[in-house]
């Protein structure tokens, strides 16, 4: 054991040493750790004389990316993620998704350095090599389409004080990031750096073009912290109905159906929420916010609940504070509609997390809202049993009294397969064209199945089957009841990896239909019980012997 003498003096000397280290690497090296934090929470929003609406960068959610483990995403709006780590020699970029494109660099690159040189004219340089994959058919396949080099270079300009909010700030780090895209003229970001704050100014300079953004607020900058009550902020009663307008000019309605008795806890009462793709989330507003116990998936019929229904995830809390950060985690049972049987294959993660960012004006069609809270928020459904994650991300505005006014939200795919190409199956820019009342009715989505599963419940004959010679499609011949054979294994498959099932069970086919490119019964089977996972073979097999001809 040491003495206290000893220890004292071990610890004098090891601080002298840190001195020393510190003030030799300081004399020719800005050390950047803390001038850009990157935690879950962090938000900045800039304003910008050029431009009306305030831009907005937001940390918020990870997921695991194949080949490089947990990343965190950064939303800079319009549809862009960035997917980041941090690593001892700085931040670092993994993959970039851009609305309807995916950039995903062969290897890792700086977003920010850890350190940099303070010697006049001293420059880091990086050349990049991206492989480029969107969707020609327009749909959630992405395919690679092409390839682009950058050139990133980043210079230390100075340290200087700035004013920013009415604080005056030292030691600010004025860093210059250049890139240069294939033969493109280069764009010059010069980002104005405060430890333990980040980005407070950042001017963008591309050909003729100049623009300076400048933060007006940030986590952590709040003074006076108001709490807002989300039940005023997302009111729900059955027979409310909002309008929205995309981007393209389409448009979309949802509407709270009537709400009923919750069959996992009957002294529940759920308000059936359905959004334009039919899909419901079965919410109620209670003390901890606005929770989801069950949510029915329309492509997949079956239904998600929370295996504790007294304590189901959390999608807003109940009061909205600005710059706090809040998670919930769930892992709900796959269940049968309208049963509520619990489903052989359950293996599902539900993550919510956001932070209000500030209040806001909103213009939309349906006219000025006053007074709206933006929200950074994000939400992950991830099946384990498949190594798959559906996203999203973005920013959503709550107006007093009405609810989502406006949203700016990218949702994507992402596998751990690397034979499916992660993609992106829908970009939101809406905007509310219509809120207003109508006269409550059921779930329209449920009737139709429930019809189903009380029609499928009484015995009856056995239809014959419909044979079919020949039909031609996709470059095969089918014979008999190939194609419908086919088709049904497809739809078995759950829907949050039919897409991958699909590709799967057709290349297989393909290979056993060999240069004749005939598909029979029997090779539709060999292929499906190859290339489908066992855990959803065993009833579609049998369905699929049924269809055999006969």
């Amino acid at each position: 054991m040491f003495s206290k003498k000893t220890l004292s003096i071990v610890l004098f000397a090891y601080a002298a040493f840190l001195s020393v280290s510190i003030a030799v690497q300081s004399s020719d090296a800005a050390i950047l750790s803390g001038y850009f934090p990157m935690h879950q929470g962090k938000y900045w929003n800039f304003s910008c004389s050029e431009t009306s609406e305030t831009m907005s960068w937001a940390i918020n959610g990870d997921f695991i990316l194949r080949d490089a483990g947990s990343v965190f995403m950064m939303y800079q709006g319009d549809g862009t993620v960035l997917c980041m780590k941090q690593d001892w020699e700085g931040l670092r970029i993994y993959a970039e998704i851009r609305r309807d494109v995916l950039y995903l660099p062969e290897k890792p690159y700086l977003f920010l350095p850890r350190d940099l040189s303070t010697e006049i004219g001293a420059v880091m340089e990086e050349t990049v090599e991206f492989n480029i994959y969107t969707s020609p058919k327009k749909n959630d396949t992405f395919e690679h389409t092409g390839s682009e080099t950058r050139h990133v270079s980043f210079e230390f300009k100075r340290s200087e004080e700035i004013q920013v909010g009415g604080q005056q700030y030292s030691f600010c780090s004025v860093i210059e990031r250049t890139t240069r895209r294939n033969q493109d003229a280069p764009v010059k970001e010069t980002l104005w750096l405060v430890q333990g704050i980040g980005p407070v100014r950042i001017r963008v300079e591309s050909g003729d073009t100049e623009r300076v953004y400048t933060a007006i607020s940030w986590s952590g900058s709040e003074k006076k912290v108001t709490s807002y009550a989300l039940s005023r902020y997302f009111p729900l009663k059955p027979g409310l109905r909002w309008t929205y307008q995309d981007q393209d000019g389409s448009r979309y309605v949802n509407e709270i159906k009537i709400s009923f008795k919750s069959k996992l806890k009957p002294d529940t009462l759920l308000m059936p929420f359905e959004d334009y793709l039919h899909d419901v989330h079965f919410v109620s507003m209670q003390e901890a916010g606005l929770v989801m116990p069950q949510k029915y998936l329309s492509p997949g019929g079956f239904c998600v609940a929370d295996s504790d229904q007294d304590r189901p995830i959390i999608m807003l809390p109940s009061r909205l504070v600005p710059g706090q950060f809040s998670i919930s985690r769930s892992h709900p049972l796959s269940r049968r509609w309208p049963s509520m049987m619990e489903m052989p294959v359950s293996g599902m993660e539900q993550i919510y997390s956001g932070m209000p960012m500030g209040i806001e004006d909103v213009t939309t069609p349906a006219g000025v809202f006053k007074d709206c809270i933006k929200i950074a928020l994000a939400n992950t459904d991830r099946a384990f049993v498949v190594n798959f994650d559906a996203i999203r991300v973005g920013y959503i505005w709550l107006a007093p009294d009405v609810g989502i006014v406006k949203e700016d939200l990218i949702n994507m795919y992402n596998y751990a397969d690397p034979r499916t190409m992660h993609s992106i199956f829908d970009v939101r820019f809406w905007e509310l064209v219509k809120f207003d009342t109508v006269t409550p009715v059921p779930v329209l989505s449920y009737q139709g199945v429930q019809e189903a599963f009380a029609t499928a419940s009484v015995p009856s004959q056995r239809k014959p089957v419909v044979v079919k010679k020949t039909v031609e499609v996709e470059g095969l011949t089918w014979e008999n009841n190939s194609r419908d054979m086919y088709e049904k294994a497809v739809k078995a498959a759950p829907f949050f990896i039919r897409s991958l099932a699909k590709k799967r069970l057709m290349k297989s086919i393909t290979a056993y239909a060999g240069e004749q490119k005939i598909v029979s019964e029997d090779v539709v089977i060999m292929s499906f019980k190859e290339s489908a996972d066992r855990k959803f073979t065993q009833k579609t097999l049998l369905e699929l012997e049924e269809m055999r001809m006969q």
